[in-house]
């Protein structure tokens, strides 16, 4: 996360938000004009860092459409440092986020030697669920805003857990009263490349403590030799995923496309969210 946020706190989006579920996508800065031009398709953008200082199109976008932060710089297996807390607090506050998510990943080892450029997932045991939910409720008393939290993908299961990741979840929130964004991708591809399915898998996690759900597009990754996400439109088969969920959320807020990285193109953001809003809205 940069060491400044973007200048002041916003004010509430000035565009009604839809009293239905809200459509969204992750914010890609270099599609700032587009993203603009098509701003009445999106009901929230997710922001995943602070906004640059000379981004053009941020401050118009910040009146137009809800902007909940999700942060995935941190560990919730330790306590987030001061620095880090009040970084993320100012970019709440920049964003008048509406909710603060973070993943439940695992990204440095506990003597802090060796970190990973990638999710990956905790050991899934009592132990580590404790200090995970004693962590997440200090992060969540100290920004002051709804805390969620986030699944990250396994492509195997360590040997050491004791919890399947959707029990964790559960647990972890039971101890927390975190709400949950359920990151389908990350659900189809732990999935696939364990041989299992995703529709039983999925009933696994706390479905009634779901207030977001990320969806997304999967593609066969080479040096993985499996699927993994990637920044292409949901298939068919996600689509009908995502509305299998939407319908089991009961309490579910929001859908978030989770599709980012510069060699994502206009047309496909823009597509992929209007065959989101025509999928869900039927």
């Amino acid at each position: 996360m940069p060491d400044t946020p973007a200048a002041a706190p916003a004010p509430p989006p000035s565009k009604p938000r839809s009293a239905g579920l809200w459509i969204g996508a992750c914010y890609s800065p270099h599609l700032g004009k587009e993203i603009l031009a098509a701003a009445e398709l999106f009901d929230h953008l997710v922001i995943i860092d602070a906004p640059r200082q000379n981004d053009p199109y941020f401050p118009a976008l910040r009146e137009h459409v809800a902007l909940p932060v999700h942060d995935e710089h941190g560990q919730l297996a330790d306590p987030f440092s001061d620095r880090a807390t009040t970084l993320l607090r100012q970019l709440a506050e920049v964003c008048n986020a509406p909710w603060v998510a973070e993943r439940v990943q695992c990204l440095r080892t506990v003597d802090g030697k060796y970190s990973l450029d990638c999710v990956f997932p905790p050991l899934y045991t009592e132990e580590m669920r404790e200090r995970y939910a004693a962590n997440a409720v200090a992060l969540g008393s100290a920004i002051g805003r709804p805390l969620l939290l986030e699944n990250v993908p396994s492509a195997f299961t360590l040997p050491k857990s004791t919890l399947t990741e959707g029990r964790f979840m559960t647990r972890l929130c039971e101890a927390t009263r975190a709400g949950v964004v359920l990151n389908l991708p990350h659900v189809w591809v732990s999935a696939e490349l364990k041989g299992e399915d995703p529709y039983g898998v999925l009933h696994e996690y706390p479905l009634d403590r779901v207030s977001v759900i990320s969806t997304g597009g999967v593609a066969d990754d080479a040096e993985l030799g499996g699927p993994w996400m990637a920044p292409v439109p949901p298939s068919d088969e996600m689509m009908e995923f995502t509305q299998y969920a939407v319908d089991c959320c009961r309490g579910v807020r929001a859908v978030t496309l989770d599709a980012r990285g510069p060699s994502l193109e206009a047309r496909l953001l823009v597509g992929a969210v209007t065959q989101l809003r025509e999928r869900l809205s039927r």
